[in-house]
């Protein structure tokens, strides 16, 4: 019946793989509630499916939206851009709770653990994170939350956010998710072990890291794009922003 129903859903091999994992996991919680003796979806094997190589945004491509940026647009992308967080982690960030500006440390927060409970880890803020957050705590507008929507209270989505600002830059549309690659592209570039990369994105298994990073290397043309930006870096951004200013 399992095998029926995933056959009569398989638009695509992807569409399979991902109802058979929801079936799987259904079976699993009957096993463990129901006492169900077995999971009959275990024995279904996953079909065959080339992953599309994933846009990992440039250098450069990060250079210019910051210089088109506002102030306050521009702590925000940096909250991403020195953490590799989730947007739902960078949404829920208190001043009381998550920055910690004398210990130079922000704490991040996921659901991502077996059963649905927060888990935090502590990072070190990078010089350039610290000085742009404790500029923005001298111009909050909440006591609480470290970026408040229009509506108040904490951002639950901020759509349309990354692609103005790419339109403004006239650069390639990427979303929050892209900024974690282009996080872990950096990190994996500079040789940052496997391990290290896993703990800052908050992977809980080292094969999630390996799956994502070996599918950055696979996109060859942002792999060897990432050689050459090295060099030019406090150039480009000097350039940038002169130009940013013109506009």
């Amino acid at each position: 019946m399992c095998l029926d129903y995933l056959n009569s859903r398989k638009i695509s091999n992807d569409r399979f793989n991902k109802e058979r994992k929801n079936l799987l996991a259904m079976f699993n919680w009957g096993r463990d509630i129901l006492d169900l003796k077995s999971n009959p979806v275990a024995k279904i094997k996953q079909l065959p499916h080339n992953r599309a190589a994933q846009y990992v945004p440039l250098q450069q491509d990060i250079f210019r939206i910051l210089a088109v940026a506002t102030p306050e647009e521009r702590v925000f992308l940096y909250s991403y851009l020195h953490t590799g967080a989730r947007r739902s982690s960078i949404f829920r960030l208190t001043w009381s709770e998550d920055i910690d500006f004398e210990g130079k440390r922000i704490r991040i927060g996921s659901r991502k653990s077996r059963d649905g409970s927060f888990k935090y880890v502590w990072l070190p803020m990078t010089s350039e994170l610290h000085d742009s957050l404790k500029w923005w705590w001298g111009h909050r507008r909440d006591n609480l939350w470290v970026f408040t929507s229009k509506k108040g209270g904490p951002w639950t989505e901020r759509r349309g956010f990354l692609r103005s600002l790419c339109h403004r830059a006239g650069v390639r549309e990427f979303g929050f998710h892209a900024i974690r690659r282009h996080v872990a592209s950096v990190l994996a570039s500079q040789n940052v072990p496997l391990k290290t990369i896993g703990e800052i994105l908050d992977h809980s298994k080292l094969s999630t890291t390996e799956r994502y990073v070996y599918n950055l290397n696979n996109d060859l043309a942002v792999t060897m794009e990432l050689l050459s930006q090295k060099q030019n870096t406090h150039e480009d951004t000097q350039t940038i922003q002169k130009e940013g200013s013109v506009k």
